[in-house]
């Protein structure tokens, strides 16, 4: 698996709101059954409606496999993935 920042930019502030209304819904475990043999979500960092764009950190076997598991959350959003062949993390368990 391949580390990838992706970045998101929503189509439009209508359905950037329907986006965080949507995942206000979401639980622990939905977020974790977006793992799979071929794309993990990790992490997301956003401002909330304060920026139209958000960041995500995948573990994924390419840029499309990351696309096919946003399935319908594409409709919200573009989304630019970059592979990232470094990662340091600093974080302390």
């Amino acid at each position: 698996m391949k580390n990838f920042i992706c970045v998101h930019e929503f189509k439009s502030k209508s359905l950037q709101e329907k986006y965080f209304e949507a995942i206000r819904y979401f639980e622990d475990k939905t977020v974790s059954s977006v793992k799979d043999g071929k794309a993990h979500f990790l992490m997301n960092f956003n401002n909330g409606i304060d920026s139209m764009r958000m960041f995500c950190w995948w573990e994924a076997l390419d840029s499309d496999a990351i696309i096919d598991k946003l399935g319908e959350m594409n409709v919200f959003f573009t989304t630019e993935c970059v592979e990232m062949n470094n990662v340091f993390d600093a974080r302390m368990d």
